[in-house]
């Protein structure tokens, strides 16, 4: 595999004593390649077994194989979901200004025998976007805005909110929150939890300052801090333990 894409005039110059014709195919042609992976190599095959014609075979980026969708984003959970689908919106936005117009490949090669024999040129930098299927892109994402997230409780560990915290230990013994195995729905259940009677001082836990409405970031705080209580695989947390059900 050979780095960067001649263009037009080089293949010319290149292979100016053969015919050279321009092929598609529905997908890409598998080719032999030579030890030494050069033009030289195909030079000389074509030129010891007298072939006078070379195929040139161009393969591009296709955008919509690489975007980012939606339904990607099933299973994360919601304390890292927003950034992973800000992050791939940004992605997806770039992408679409991609100018992929240039191959990602060229594959040069000569039919003998009923086999191709050739190299190729490959874009080293179109190569490595195409490389990154995007249900592995968003998994990237995720695990940028764990590690971050990670980052985060470790500085702000020691600096909850007491009544974040005290809503967080009501939800560790509630064992029909501890059932629960989604997060949306554990954000409802906050709420339902804030709005029963005589928790007031629960429910202005995760209020907004002027008292208008919940505020989403403050649920999610609750959430993320009683699953930290709960998760045994959390290093900084302490693991709770309940007795049967």
């Amino acid at each position: 595999m050979i780095s960067g894409i001649p263009s037009d005039d080089e293949l010319r110059s290149l292979f100016k004593d053969v015919s050279l014709f321009d092929i598609h195919a529905e997908s890409p042609t598998q080719i032999y390649t030579f030890q030494n992976d050069t033009v030289d190599s195909l030079l000389d095959f074509i030129g010891r077994l007298e072939i006078s014609v070379i195929f040139a075979e161009r393969i591009y980026v296709c955008k919509d194989d690489l975007k980012i969708r939606n339904e990607m984003f099933q299973g994360l959970k919601l304390d890292i979901i927003g950034g992973v689908q800000f992050d791939s919106h940004r992605f997806n936005r770039d992408l679409e200004s991609m100018d992929l117009s240039s191959p990602v490949e060229l594959r040069l090669f000569a039919l003998y025998e009923g086999k191709a024999f050739g190299v190729r040129f490959v874009d080293e930098g179109l190569d490595s976007l195409r490389k990154v299927k995007p249900e592995q892109r968003v998994e990237m994402f995720a695990e940028e805005r764990r590690n971050k997230l990670k980052d985060q409780n470790i500085i702000t560990a020691k600096k909850e909110d007491p009544m974040i915290e005290r809503f967080s230990e009501v939800l560790v013994l509630d064992r029909l929150y501890r059932n629960l195995r989604d997060d949306y729905e554990r954000f409802n259940y906050v709420i339902k939890i804030a709005r029963r009677p005589g928790n007031d001082n629960l429910k202005k836990a995760i209020l907004k300052d002027d008292g208008s409405g919940f505020n989403n970031d403050r649920i999610r705080q609750v959430v993320a801090l009683t699953l930290r209580k709960t998760d045994p695989n959390s290093g900084d947390t302490v693991q709770m333990v309940f007795g049967k059900d």
